[in-house]
């Protein structure tokens, strides 16, 4: 099984407001995924555009199950440590569902600079099969 895991970045979020076409929706628009793993550090629960429409909006773009994984909070989106945290516990998520033979795809793009050094660095360290894609500069 092929699975996605991303955090759940503004530009993902903004992009549901206009024509744009936020980062993952971008990466879910050219490659194929049987599983989606979206780990959301904010409260965007109340947003106008919330983690319920992002939700639509992820199922509208294939036929892949769905996973966003609330991080425990308080979450300080620039606290390594907590970053690596939940990033460890998306990737126990990956396994408990998906299985340990799941081909993991890490999308680097959404979220802070310390969510993508903290991501490509646990993946290089724990992961060394996931590949690593980045959509945006």
């Amino acid at each position: 099984m092929k699975v996605l895991i991303s955090w759940l970045g503004l530009a993902d979020l903004r992009a549901m407001e206009g024509p744009d076409t936020g980062p993952t929706e971008s990466v879910l628009r050219d490659r194929t995924f049987d599983g989606v793993v979206v780990l959301s550090g904010g409260d965007f629960h109340n947003a106008p555009f919330g983690l319920a429409r992002y939700w639509e909006c992820l199922e509208e773009l294939g036929s892949h199950s769905i996973h966003i994984h609330q991080v425990e909070q308080p979450f300080n989106p620039t606290d390594y440590s907590a970053i690596k945290d939940s990033f460890l516990d998306g990737m126990r998520l990956i396994e408990s569902v998906y299985g340990d033979d799941a081909e993991i795809s890490v999308h680097v793009s959404p979220g802070t600079p310390h969510m993508h050094v903290i991501s490509v660095l646990v993946t290089k360290q724990w992961y060394p099969e996931a590949e690593l894609i980045q959509s945006s500069r």
